[in-house]
């Protein structure tokens, strides 16, 4: 069990990816695509950090026992996007005011599954993020400058 700190990279291999007699080849590859790998990453997450607990409730992924609410991301081939995910995709506005409101009230779990099996944690919190990147986008070719944990 992990007890997380802020800014603080965790660098894990994930270890039995299984479902069934489907190769475990064929589901890292399905887990580089963040469509496919967030919901698993949630149940991970909350089952490997202490204190952190899974929540249905808008723009909030978890909760810790500070009372600190938390948002899970990936870091994809396309870099993060850490807006709120009403904002994201086809057809869908990005309110810079709005989405602000909600990234200052989360830490940010910000999760590299680049090199699936093994992914990188980092867990900020959302005004930090907001100031270095003002449109809530963590370009890939700032990944290991974003990663980096010196």
């Amino acid at each position: 069990m992990y007890k997380y700190e802020l800014n603080k990279i965790f660098k894990v291999t994930l270890k039995n990816i299984s479902f069934d007699n489907v190769p475990t080849h064929k589901l890292i590859k399905l887990f580089k695509d963040g469509r496919h790998a967030s919901h698993i990453l949630e149940l991970w997450i909350e089952t490997n950090f202490e204190g952190i607990k899974k929540i249905d409730v808008k723009n909030h992924d978890f909760i810790d026992g500070k009372d600190n609410y938390m948002e899970a991301k990936n870091f994809t081939k396309n870099g993060a996007k850490f807006m709120p995910s009403r904002m994201l995709g086809v057809g869908r506005n990005y309110i810079k005011e709005e989405a602000d409101k909600v990234i200052k009230s989360n830490i940010y779990i910000i999760i590299d599954i680049n090199d699936m099996p093994t992914v990188r944690i980092k867990f900020v919190k959302g005004n930090d993020l907001l100031k270095k990147y003002p449109k809530a986008v963590i370009p890939f070719k700032l990944r290991d400058e974003f990663f980096n944990d010196n």
